[in-house]
């Protein structure tokens, strides 16, 4: 947990909360102020990613869940109405009145994030030549407000209390996900075609269920232990992390968790190291990596090949390449934020009929960032990604505080989540929250560096 919670006027006004607040204050926990729950449950909105798996389309069994393609499109309405609901009347209304009630530091937070608002801003812009300028109104809204309720995020709550609102969250998720698993699975367990059975929990599917968790798992590494029992709860957290992970069945959620344990091996080696030690140590990761990678790559195909799979990532670089020849049509300004897929109709059409399925959306974040801002919006979230990773390099070889190192953990898993999934972007994606509150917590770390090297 962390060192401190917050204390009980910084919790009635948050915006009270100053950078010398001693640290050793008595506070109480942050689980006994009613704001916390209120952050809690906008972040638990944005870790199923705007959707419960009780309103998924789809027929509902004692068995789990299962696809209805008779009656898809009518439960998908009444699913859509019922997450409309939660939208308007809760979540939303939720984060505005907390960016409200901080206006001043969302203000001045935002002065140093102005690329970050400039996504959103383009996204809703795009509505001007989206296929479907309503949902792309409304997803771009949606971002906006994520970006602006991760400003208040970072201006509000220090690094140590955002790992322990998080691991709080984390561990409600966790709950929720084996409960409804194991005594609703009408609603926790989905039944894919092939007939393999895979947990999705709380979340519209097993993906966003193994992403959220391994992403709510990570901030308990960096935490400080306060005793044996503490030591014991952390143990049972990321042992039921793993294993809700595995039961997902979530292959890049296996990826992420293999990716995370390298991570902190690395971290454990660069302790050990000077600076310039620690420096060659990862360059020559850097290397070694990226020529593993690219056997691995050219490998890939005859491997598949051998243990009888499908050579084509399941169907994925198919739709790559169809993608690709739909963003350079468009290759600028893209085809507008969320109003590609129109289903059979328009240029997601063409794709369907290439592709002999209609695949959704892009299976790849990069792609799908794209294809929906364009290059314009690709270059704006390349250049916060590859700035805050050298920030965050520059900060562990000085030797920074352990949230540096969950900062870059979230940095990196990123990177990797978007070759597959989607998260740049995602307006109403936990993801996005917590690279905004990565990317924020090193800039203001480097900043605090170059001042003490003028010094």
């Amino acid at each position: 947990m962390a060192s401190a919670p917050l204390s009980q006027a910084a919790f009635e006004d948050p915006s009270s909360l100053v950078d010398a607040t001693p640290i050793s204050a008595p506070r109480k926990a942050l689980s006994s102020y009613a704001l916390t729950y209120l952050v809690l449950f906008g972040l638990l909105f944005l870790a199923v990613s705007g959707g419960f798996s009780f309103d998924t389309p789809g027929v509902k069994t004692d068995a789990g869940f299962a696809p209805d393609e008779r009656n898809l499109e009518i439960v998908r309405t009444q699913g859509d109405d019922l997450r409309r609901i939660i939208e308007t009347v809760l979540f939303l209304p939720a984060l505005l009145y907390l960016i409200y009630r901080n206006k001043d530091k969302v203000i001045a937070g935002s002065r140093d994030m102005k690329i970050f608002l400039a996504m959103p801003v383009l996204a809703i812009a795009s509505t001007l030549w989206s296929q479907m300028p309503v949902q792309t109104f409304r997803s771009g809204i949606y971002l906006l407000i994520n970006t602006l309720f991760a400003i208040y995020f970072v201006a509000v709550y220090d690094p140590d209390e955002q790992m322990e609102i998080l691991v709080l969250l984390g561990r409600f998720f966790l709950v929720a996900n084996i409960l409804f698993s194991l005594l609703v699975p009408k609603y926790g367990i989905e039944r894919e075609i092939s007939g393999i059975v895979t947990w999705q929990g709380i979340c519209l599917h097993k993906n966003i269920c193994a992403y959220a968790t391994v992403f709510l798992a990570a901030p308990v590494f960096f935490q400080k232990l306060r005793g044996t029992l503490d030591t014991l709860g952390r143990i049972v957290y990321v042992a039921l992390s793993l294993f809700v992970v595995y039961m997902t069945e979530s292959r890049t959620g296996w990826i992420l968790c293999g990716a995370f344990c390298a991570l902190l091996a690395f971290f454990w080696l660069q302790r050990k190291f000077r600076s310039y030690d620690a420096l060659a140590l990862l360059l020559t990761i850097v290397v070694v990596g990226s020529l593993a990678a690219w056997s691995v790559y050219g490998l890939l195909p005859i491997f598949f090949v051998a243990i009888g799979k499908d050579p084509t990532l399941s169907g994925r670089t198919d739709i790559w390449q169809a993608v690709f020849r739909s963003v350079m049509k468009k290759p600028l300004l893209g085809w507008g934020y969320h109003g590609f897929w129109t289903g059979l109709t328009g240029e997601s059409g063409v794709i369907a009929a290439e592709v002999l399925w209609n695949p959704g959306f892009a299976h790849s974040g990069y792609l799908e960032t794209w294809l929906d801002v364009g290059a314009v919006g690709l270059g704006m979230a390349l250049y916060t990604l590859v700035r805050g990773l050298l920030q965050g390099a520059r900060c562990l070889l000085d030797g920074g505080a352990p949230y540096i190192e969950w900062c870059f953990t979230t940095l990196v898993l990123t990177v990797i989540i978007n070759i597959d999934e989607i998260s740049l972007l995602g307006s109403l994606q936990l993801e996005w929250t917590l690279f905004i509150t990565s990317c924020a917590l090193l800039l203001r770390e480097n900043r605090r560096l170059n001042a003490m090297a003028v010094r």
